[in-house]
């Protein structure tokens, strides 16, 4: 009986930390609406404005062999 219970608690324990791992590495899916503008690049050097840092975050988690970088705050100038 106490070998079962042990069990069992281990099992339960690493399946609870197994959650929270996951968790932890999803990328962000909500954003605020505040318009906070950072200029990324990525690896071929093309440039797009973010409405927020979330937004960045969320897009270079979501396509991470783009190889996306902050250039600056604010948005990306014309060309």
């Amino acid at each position: 009986m106490m070998k079962s219970f042990v069990i069992f608690l281990v099992v339960a324990i690493l399946a609870f930390t197994s959650v929270n791992v996951n968790v932890a590495a999803e990328c962000p899916k909500i954003c605020t609406l505040i318009y906070s503008p950072v200029c990324g690049q990525d690896a071929t050097g093309r440039t797009t404005t973010f409405g927020s840092m979330c937004q960045y975050e969320a897009h270079n988690c979501n396509n991470p062999t783009r190889g996306w970088r902050i250039l600056k705050t604010g948005e990306c100038p014309d060309l």
